[in-house]
């Protein structure tokens, strides 16, 4: 079955169907110490193919991050939706999860030339608050494993137009993660809001 996502703005309320098949994420005894433990990705891993009820989005204004490109998912708990609430994140269930990765395109002329990840973030949603866990993806690009005192990533990349780049890719650690998704007192997403969606 497909996955549907369906907007009700008369009724105030986006609703995520999906079909019903458990992926066997356990968000309770998060944080995983690899990415590959939650199921958010079928097959090869480094591809991000979604699992079922795993969602991809995205917005019509991200935020600059060191020219990295970015990959973004949302899972939620079987049942559940999120709510609309005007001018502000959407109203997300306990449970729910964004996945955001981080990437380089090895030359941005072509495609064939492959991509390099280097981290996936995730944001879990408690019961009253958001939980951060960053995921650095290993050399070889076969699985990313959890990391709260961050690092610093060298990154070389072609741009479109055959121009070659560095940069220090720096993965925040957890305490930094608050800087951008500190709200009154507690973290939370920035991005998925209404108005902000493709």
């Amino acid at each position: 079955m497909k996955n549907i996502l369906q907007c009700l703005f008369g009724a105030g309320l986006l609703l995520i169907i999906s079909c019903s098949t458990d992926n066997n994420i356990d968000i309770a005894i998060a944080p995983h110490e690899q990415l590959s433990a939650y199921h958010f990705f079928v097959g090869d891993i480094a591809k991000l193919v979604p699992n079922e009820r795993v969602l991809p989005y995205d917005l019509n204004s991200p935020l600059f991050s060191d020219y990295a490109k970015k990959s973004r998912f949302v899972w939620m708990p079987e049942g559940t939706s999120a709510t609309y609430v005007e001018n502000k994140v959407l109203g997300f269930p306990e449970g729910a999860v964004l996945i955001k990765t981080f990437y380089y395109e090895n030359d941005e002329r072509d495609a064939a030339a492959g991509r390099r990840l280097i981290e996936t973030r995730l944001l879990v949603k408690g019961n009253t608050d958001w939980a951060a866990h960053s995921y650095i993806w290993n050399e070889e690009q076969t699985e990313a494993y959890l990391e709260v005192i961050g690092a610093i990533k060298d990154v070389n990349w072609i741009d479109a137009t055959g121009k070659a780049h560095k940069v220090d890719y720096i993965v925040p650690n957890k305490n930094q993660c608050k800087g951008c998704h500190y709200n009154k007192g507690k973290q939370e997403p920035i991005g998925p809001k209404v108005r902000n969606f493709k």
